[in-house]
């Protein structure tokens, strides 16, 4: 392999069939919040003059058919045309997040585009797992890699360069933080050294404490985690709110239509407060099949992470951290676990650029799946046997004993 890693000549192994389950996994998590958006579009509209009831389900819907295009456009165009891109799309994402801050001022992090909302962190995210795991892949090549910052150095300054911006910036500690655990699980399982590695933990843990603690509304959203209902009707109000929407649904919910929490009470209920809307209209047993869907989805992305080549193991690592993690942060908001952070639930909260770059990110690990390598042993007849199940005729020949 070359050691620059903008002329890495693609994965080892031949191209097959990639895993379906993921593609209809995501499809029935859209779907679930596509009925959703359709079932709260008449009380988020409602006391809108000349909107119509189904305004942001339309909007939603057309949501998905971009996202839909950008996912069979990660799928279908070559990964290692994606990480040649890495750069540009770091550098489009922070010239859009300062463009967007020249415009509005501080704390500014989205961009309409007609009906379209764009937030430019979210192509950072995306560049930031791919370029880091082009660069933590061209370190692997050095000596020094477990026992220096120096080769992993310019993914470092990337972070820092992404903490000033989204942090100090767009006050978007949520998104910071996201951005973060990603490449500290990406050095970690590049084999970086356990003690750097602790280091790199301890900054970012101190960090996000003087992040947290030296900005009021922070503060405010740790006391209110720490204690909710001292205050339900100013600073635990969208806390409180948030629980009694999932208390209210009860076992089986309210119903299709007869949610009450987003008639007002409920702040973002289209969006970050997405799954308490979801829990009272289908309640407790409709809650744990959407949490055995995201289970079957990060399971399916951690199976082909282990069975990867070092980068697509390390892209797939990345993304799966960045879906899983902010699928918990969104959860645990709302059931009173975690504090209160604006980021959404993928691919249910309302559309937009979030939407769009989480299917992108979905194609990605849909061509990943397609190189995936699968193990084979020998069974009791001295025959060629699998240790695990999964898709045997998409099997490659680069795979099998003697190979």
């Amino acid at each position: 392999m070359n050691r620059d890693w903008w002329v890495w000549p693609g994965p080892s192994s031949r191209r097959h069939q990639a895993d379906r389950s993921i593609f209809v996994t995501t499809l029935i998590l859209l779907v679930i919040g596509l009925v959703i958006q359709y079932a709260i579009g008449p009380a988020v509209t409602a006391g809108t003059d000349g909107i119509s009831r189904n305004f942001y389900f339309y909007r939603h819907f057309a949501s998905i058919l971009i996202g839909f295009a950008s996912l069979y456009i990660a799928w279908k165009v070559p990964i290692k045309s994606w990480i040649r891109l890495s750069p540009w799309l770091l550098a489009a994402g922070a010239a859009l997040s300062l463009i967007t801050i020249a415009i509005d001022g501080i704390a500014s992090r989205w961009i309409q585009i007609g009906f379209f909302s764009f937030q430019p962190v979210e192509v950072i995210k995306l560049a930031m797992i791919l370029g880091g795991a082009a660069f933590i892949l061209q370190a692997r090549q050095n000596n020094n890699f477990t026992s220096s910052w120096r080769p992993v150095s310019q993914l470092l300054y990337a972070l820092v360069g992404a903490t000033f911006l989204v942090v100090i910036l767009q006050r978007d500690f949520g998104s910071w933080f996201v951005i973060a655990a990603v490449v500290m699980l990406m050095l970690f399982v590049g084999g970086f050294s356990l003690k750097l590695f602790g280091m790199g933990v301890l900054i970012a843990s101190l960090l996000a404490s003087v992040f947290i603690l030296s900005t009021p509304y922070r503060r405010d959203r740790l006391n209110t985690f720490l204690n909710p209902q001292a205050d339900c009707s100013d600073a635990g109000y969208h806390a409180c709110q948030a629980v009694i929407g999932v208390g209210s649904g009860g076992l089986f919910g309210r119903g299709i239509g007869k949610s009450v929490q987003v008639y007002g009470y409920l702040p973002e209920a289209s969006n970050d407060s997405i799954f308490a809307v979801y829990a009272e209209i289908i309640g407790f047993i409709g809650s744990l099949l959407l949490l055995a869907l995201y289970y079957r989805l990060f399971k399916s992305i951690y199976i082909i992470a282990q069975r990867s080549e070092l980068l697509l193991r390390l892209i797939a690592v990345g993304i799966l951290t960045w879906f899983s993690l902010q699928s918990a942060m969104n959860i645990g908001a709302m059931i009173g676990l975690l504090p209160l952070k604006g980021i959404t639930l993928p691919f249910v909260s309302y559309g937009g650029s979030s939407l769009m770059l989480v299917m992108f990110a979905t194609g990605i690990i849909l061509q990943i799946s397609a190189y995936t390598v699968y193990s084979y042993e020998k069974t009791e007849d001295n025959t060629p046997g699998r240790r695990r199940v999964r898709r045997t005729r998409y099997a490659t020949r680069y795979n099998r004993p003697g190979n």
